[in-house]
């Protein structure tokens, strides 16, 4: 797991009334490594440009609501480097959901693949201003070529058993499944360790 910056919330929102006063929400990416598919990373947490991202109304009522606390270093694409791996090294990038804290730092890996739902896509594709913000999407973050990169989950084998589990390598390795609520399309990975 890779812990990318965070930012501060009121704790009602993020962890219901009982909690008081501010939390840290961490954004975190998981790297994984597949025997014939190379590496993977779930989800790309913080980058800087999510800061740059949110200078100007109304980007800059993201930053206001949710304060950012983001550190170069912390970017995925930085601390691969310590683990001996490059950007060009990341095959597969998915996309749990559209929101700046999962997506900060697709913008640095130009070749990998992305993995994500279409009901995810569509729910943020074209959004711009408040619009965009009200589901805490900041266009800026998105590759030109997304769509020309995408993998949609909808197109992957079922797994047995459950037909709405994806299977994202065709060998019950990496299983992506529906996880509801949160945001429109957001998908988790279970991964045989």
């Amino acid at each position: 797991m890779l812990e990318t910056g965070y930012c501060r919330v009121d704790g009602r929102v993020a962890y219901g009334e009982k909690e008081r006063g501010k939390v840290n929400c961490y954004a975190t990416c998981a790297l994984l490594h597949h025997t014939e598919k190379g590496w993977l990373l779930f989800d790309t947490g913080y980058a800087p440009r999510v800061v740059e991202a949110t200078h100007d109304f109304p980007y800059s009522l993201y930053a206001m609501a949710t304060p950012l606390h983001i550190r170069p270093e912390r970017a995925a694409v930085n601390q691969l480097p310590r683990l001996g791996l490059s950007p060009a090294d990341i095959q597969t990038i998915v996309v749990s959901h559209f929101h700046a804290d999962h997506i900060g730092g697709l913008l640095d890996f130009p070749e990998a693949v992305l993995v994500c739902s279409r009901d995810a896509y569509a729910a943020v594709a074209g959004l711009t201003g408040l619009a965009a913000v009200r589901r805490a999407f900041l266009p800026a973050l998105m590759p030109p070529d997304f769509v020309e990169r995408a993998v949609w989950t909808e197109t992957l084998s079922a797994t047995t058993g459950k037909p709405e589990h994806r299977d994202l390598f065709g060998d019950g390795s990496c299983v992506l499944v529906p996880l509801p609520g949160h945001a429109a399309g957001q998908i988790g990975l279970l991964a045989a360790t």
